[in-house]
């Protein structure tokens, strides 16, 4: 067909094969990104209804849930871990600070559950 041809005419070196990169590394060289292995940013906690604290979360995925999950002490092998990255900000109008946040751990008692090694 020629207008088949015509258009592939002058685009014979702008293709590229594609890279290939081993899973377990990264392109930088064998370090892995935070921001590629992980989920967006969510809000958890609005700071409008917060009196100023905003919470997010995301999921930690691939190598950097494995790699939090060692430096947390927890034994991944044979267990399924789930890493969620949550970080507390300030966003009260008045420039005051927020003294205290409280985590508080709430389960239904019958949860497959496991605490860290110390």
């Amino acid at each position: 067909d020629s207008s088949c041809s015509e258009l592939e005419m002058g685009l014979e070196g702008l293709m590229m094969a594609p890279i290939v990169v081993n899973k377990d590394e990264d392109i930088n060289g064998g370090k892995a990104d935070v921001e590629k292995e992980s989920s967006t940013w969510r809000v958890v906690v609005r700071p409008e209804l917060s009196g100023g604290l905003e919470a997010k979360a995301r999921f930690l995925r691939g190598a950097i849930k494995e790699r939090e999950s060692k430096v947390m002490g927890f034994d991944t092998a044979g267990v399924t871990v789930l890493c969620v990255q949550i970080r507390f900000e300030n966003k009260r109008t008045d420039s005051s600070v927020l003294r205290r946040i409280r985590l508080i751990q709430r389960s239904s008692g019958g949860s497959g559950t496991f605490s860290p090694r110390r």
